[in-house]
């Protein structure tokens, strides 16, 4: 799935709402795409982040999250990430 499918299939779903996919980056194995609040309008918008997996277990990218970072921990501990 790319990430335009992906904010496709997101588009006017709940804040929270969120999927996991094949990431279409070399790097990372995995993306999470997700409906966080806007800050500037309070609607939701569809964000990505990319997930790695480690010999530990798997890594979140937050580098590009802006302040997205306590939405995440949100998403993840309202919705079992298995």
């Amino acid at each position: 799935m790319t990430t335009e499918e992906a904010e496709a299939a997101l588009a006017g779903k709940p804040i929270g709402t969120f999927l996991l996919r094949f990431s279409e980056s070399g790097r990372f194995q995995y993306a999470c795409s997700y409906v966080a609040q806007s800050p500037q309008t309070g609607r939701g918008q569809v964000r990505h982040v990319q997930i790695q997996k480690v010999p530990s277990g798997y890594i979140v990218d937050t580098t590009k999250l802006e302040g997205e970072k306590v939405r995440l921990q949100w998403i993840f501990a309202n919705r079992p990430f298995y």
